[in-house]
C-alpha cells in the first residue's frame, strides 16, 4: 500500500483510506492531493547508543530547536509494518506533530514536518541521516522556510538522543499494544499514548 499526501478532512471515514493518518484528523488522500490541502500537525523522532557524545545536546528556549524521526510499528501479521512520523521540541520535549503511514516515503515526511511548521517555526530541525531524512523534498521545504538543517554524524548512531528516547518511553509503556490491527487503528491507539509523554505545566 503506498502512502500518500495529506489532506484535511472531516468526518473520519468508515474505511481506512489508502494513505497516511495524521495527528490533527483521521483522514488522507491519495497521491496528488494539493499541497494547500495538507493537514495542520505532525511530528517525528529518534536515538540510539553508542560510545560517543550526542551531538544535539540542547536548545536554548522553544520552539529553537526540533528533532524528528521515523519508527517502525508493527502491523497485524508478520512482515507488515506501518511507519509512525513523530517530530518534537527539544526544549519542552513537546510532540509538535506526527503521524501514521504504511510506509516511509520522502513525500509524506515533507508534507508532515510543512504541517508542523505551520503551526510553530523553529530555528533548526535536528534528524539522522536517513534516507526520508536527507530527501530532496525535505531539504528543500526547510530551505524555502528558512529552517536551519542538522544532521547526525556518519555512522553515529546517537546523534539524534531526544527523537530515540522518545521512542524508547513509547515502546516501553505497559499499554502499548505488540501489533497494530490495521493503518486505521494506529492513531486511535496512539493518540492517548503519545499524549501521555506530552510534559506537563504545574
Amino acid at each position: 500500500m503506498a502512502p500518500g499526501r495529506l489532506a484535511h478532512h472531516h468526518p473520519r471515514p468508515s474505511t481506512p483510506p489508502n494513505g497516511p493518518w495524521c495527528s490533527s484528523c483521521w483522514a488522507a488522500q491519495p497521491t496528488g492531493t494539493s499541497r494547500s490541502a495538507r493537514c495542520g500537525r505532525m511530528s517525528w523522532t529518534k536515538a540510539g547508543t553508542g560510545a560517543r557524545s550526542p551531538r544535539c545536546t540542547g536548545s536554548p528556549a522553544p520552539p529553537a530547536v526540533w528533532s524528528w524521526d521515523i519508527t517502525a510499528l508493527k502491523g497485524p501479521t508478520k512482515g507488515i509494518w506501518f511507519k509512525c512520523y513523530v517530530s518534537l521540541d527539544i526544549y519542552s520535549r513537546y510532540v509538535t506533530g506526527w503521524l501514521v503511514a504504511a510506509a516511509e516515503d520522502a513525500i509524506v515526511a515533507k508534507d508532515s514536518l510543512d504541517g508542523a511548521i505551520n503551526g510553530s517555526m523553529p530555528h533548526t530541525v535536528h534528524a539522522d541521516r536517513g534516507g526520508a531524512m536527507v530527501s530532496k523534498p525535505v531539504s528543500e521545504l526547510l530551505v524555502d522556510l528558512g529552517v536551519l538543517r542538522s544532521h547526525s554524524r556518519p555512522r553515529t548512531s546517537n546523534d539524534n538522543p531526544y527523537s530515540e528516547a522518545q521512542f524508547k518511553t513509547l515502546k516501553y509503556r505497559p499499554d502499548f499494544p505488540d501489533r497494530f490491527g490495521s493503518l486505521e487503528d494506529a492513531p486511535r491507539i496512539l493518540r492517548p499514548l503519545l499524549h501521555g509523554l506530552q510534559p506537563r505545566t504545574v
